[in-house]
């Protein structure tokens, strides 16, 4: 068997959504090579989103342990743990990821966003902070930051927020306009096409979803590892987002 085919082979699968077919191939590298870190992440991610979560938490442990290192994974694996319920784990693990890389301001968001999910405001508020310490044009933990006040009173707190996250935004929307009043000027395609394209997918993604006490009726990893990606590093879908933000905010 050709290990890299094999692996680009469960790749495809994971791309198209075929979960039990990229863990089967994945299955048959990590019977030739049980360390085989990259297949044993690969693996994870397709059982976690086939719903899988204990097996899932079973290859996370076994890639932190061959990379204790690396930042990703244990981000990884907050999520599922989360997804698990066992939020003082995942806690633990988006923790460890920051202390891994400690001045990057999405280790912060992304705990951020999920202390929000549990219901630590305080905390979550103390993670945006923290992430916009270090950057400090981050409109989405500016906006996200802003919710979270607001819903504890902090009436002021949370104008300046929404004002400064405003501002960033009108910023970026003048830098997309002058490149597509002058696109030979630059030689990368224009934000707004790529914002537009994750916009559509997330409008789709916030109607099917339906609310119950202000939380998704059913919560999938996938869909809450690609939000939490899409949400905290991209500024240009904050406006579609917040729709959904709110949802998860009300009392």
């Amino acid at each position: 068997m050709d290990i890299a085919e094999k692996y680009k082979e469960g790749i495809e699968f994971l791309k198209k959504e075929k979960y039990a077919e990229a863990t089967q191939a994945f299955d048959q590298i990590l019977e030739s090579e049980p360390e085989h870190y990259e297949a044993t992440c690969m693996r994870a991610k397709a059982l976690a989103k086939s719903g899988k979560f204990d097996e899932a938490v079973s290859d996370w442990q076994t890639a932190v342990t061959i990379r204790p290192n690396d930042a990703d994974v244990f981000s990884e694996f907050g999520i599922t743990l989360h997804m698990c319920g066992r939020n003082d784990e995942a806690l633990k693990h988006f923790t460890h990821a920051i202390k891994l890389e400690p001045e990057n301001a999405y280790r912060y968001s992304s705990r951020a966003f999920v202390k929000s999910r549990i219901g630590d405001t305080k905390g979550a508020i103390a993670d945006y902070e923290h992430a916009l310490e270090l950057d400090p044009d981050d409109a989405i933990s500016l906006n996200n930051k802003g919710m979270l006040e607001e819903k504890l009173g902090r009436t002021r707190k949370a104008k300046e927020s929404f004002a400064k996250a405003d501002s960033l935004d009108k910023d970026k929307q003048k830098n997309i306009l002058e490149k597509n009043r002058n696109p030979k000027k630059h030689e990368q395609k224009a934000p707004e096409t790529k914002g537009e394209s994750k916009s559509v997918t997330l409008k789709q993604k916030v109607t099917e979803e339906k609310t119950v006490q202000g939380q998704p009726e059913k919560l999938t990893f996938g869909y809450f590892a690609k939000t939490l990606k899409d949400v905290l590093t991209s500024s240009e879908i904050r406006q579609e987002f917040m729709s959904f933000v709110k949802s998860l905010f009300k009392k």
